[in-house]
């Protein structure tokens, strides 16, 4: 009896030697269906990832299509490493329309941040084919206005 006591112990100091490091986005809200809006679960997994009291971070996109509107994700962070995970697939809002008021330059920004990684097996889709489609080329008639930054 006294081997599983020894192994449950070190178990639990375990635990409580190395706090949970793992911020993942379903946990947050997100439904990966990629039909709803996803961006506030993204927001608070990195939020909680920022403020974290470990050395190194992890939010993690799992599989699924997760639809996020313009992000930014803001530091200085608590942990020295943040890595952002993405296995899933991540797709802008299909009308360019979503910016108004918006820099249309950036869709997920990341700011004032050292050691972030991010990496992963999954897709970053930013529905460019609606943003060619409003180009001068296409449309040379067309008149655009410019966005001031």
């Amino acid at each position: 009896m006294a081997f599983p006591l020894v192994f449950m112990l070190s178990l639990v100091t375990s635990l409580v030697a190395f706090p949970f490091d793992r911020y993942d986005v379903y946990d947050y809200g997100a439904t990966g269906l990629g039909a709803t809006d996803d961006s506030h679960a993204f927001v608070s997994a990195w939020e909680d990832a920022c403020k974290s009291e470990t050395q190194s971070a992890r939010v993690i996109v799992p599989r699924g299509t997760f639809l996020l509107n313009p992000l930014m994700f803001n530091g200085p962070c608590h942990p020295k490493t943040i890595h952002f995970i993405i296995y899933g697939t991540l797709i802008s809002p299909s009308s360019p329309k979503t910016w108004k008021g918006l820099d249309s330059s950036q869709w997920i920004a990341f700011k004032n941040l050292t050691g972030l990684n991010v990496y992963g097996s999954g897709l970053i889709d930013g529905q460019g084919m609606t943003w060619w489609d409003q180009s001068c080329r296409y449309h040379p008639n067309q008149v655009f206005k410019t966005l001031t930054v």
